[in-house]
């Protein structure tokens, strides 16, 4: 038994070591955007500017090895967790915090978050992103670096409450009479304390009409850290789902309520639709579509996309 897990041991390093990539460590699970706020006029802003608990690091120092920029977490935010958001990056790269070595991040290519909680402090804070000077992956890229300043795109420090909501999935199929729809909406939810904790999660879900589609609220106990979900179902008229000639939305809202007191309200957009591969054909919403593809100039403009989609 011995000898197998040496013999499984060494020729897993050893694809590791010939493929020249780490995994991602120290982050958080891949989600969709989340905005937190404090009120609900402020989750539902489309320009999703600064609020009491979501900032934009808005300009980076060049450092040694990468870039660093200031950030503060106030008082209000005790008790509360806080995270980092890199929407995207040059090169995979290491996220240092007050200088500590929080997580790497393997593919820059992709939004990361990482919780930041038991690095910062009550104040000014620095976080440091460091570019590897020879990304992992760019034996495979089909594209050219230019010479401009190698820098992480948009980031954001968000603060969310210990039991908090880290990501929403949404599913939909034909109801059995075939005249509707039927929307499974998932709120996956996750606690981050050690003891018992209950929350009470309020949901709201708006036709592209404006309508209330479905609406409720749901009391959830966690501890140790645990994760778990909270579902809903909800009955769409096949007229109000999302489709290429009509990229119509549902309207999600939430809030998070512990001990009487709202900690957060959050807002998603949901294109729902079901989709399904019947008899090598893709079908949408039922009904068949057909995929077509064009080639396009890595420099293409805004306008040069638009008329490739028409």
């Amino acid at each position: 038994m011995r000898s197998l897990l040496a013999i499984t041991l060494f020729f897993g390093l050893g694809a590791g070591v010939a493929f020249g990539q780490l995994p991602s460590l120290g982050t958080e699970p891949p989600r969709g955007p989340l905005y937190p706020a404090p009120t609900a006029p402020l989750a539902a802003d489309s320009m999703r500017g600064d609020n009491a608990y979501m900032r934009r690091i808005a300009e980076w120092t060049p450092c040694d090895g990468g870039v660093s920029a200031p950030f503060t977490v106030p008082f209000a935010w005790a008790n509360r967790q806080v995270l980092l958001r890199i929407c995207s990056a040059p090169s995979d790269y290491d996220v240092r915090v007050n200088g500590r070595t929080v997580a790497y991040v393997a593919d820059g290519s992709v939004p990361a978050e990482v919780n930041v909680t038991r690095a910062v402090q009550e104040g000014r804070n620095e976080v440091e992103i460091l570019l590897r000077q020879t990304p992992a992956l760019a034996q495979i890229e089909s594209w050219e670096s230019g010479s401009e300043p190698r820098q992480p795109g948009a980031a954001w420090v968000l603060s969310q409450p210990t039991l908090r909501v880290r990501d929403v999935v949404a599913r939909t199929w034909r109801a059995a009479d075939e005249s509707d729809y039927t929307a499974e909406v998932a709120m996956v939810v996750k606690s981050e304390a050690l003891n018992p904790r209950t929350s009470r999660l309020w949901y709201e879900l708006l036709s592209p009409a404006g309508t209330v589609a479905a609406s409720g609220h749901r009391d959830i106990t966690l501890d140790m850290r645990r994760e778990d979900t909270v579902r809903f179902l909800a009955h769409l008229p096949a007229d109000s789902l999302w489709s290429a000639e009509r990229p119509q939305r549902y309207t999600l809202r939430l809030k998070t309520q512990h001990e009487g007191r709202y900690d957060e309200y959050t807002e998603f957009r949901l294109g729902l639709r079901s989709a399904e591969l019947r008899d090598g054909q893709l079908l949408v919403n039922g009904s068949s579509v057909t995929l077509r593809t064009a080639s396009v100039s890595p420099g293409a403009t805004a306008a040069e996309l638009a008329n490739v989609r028409r």
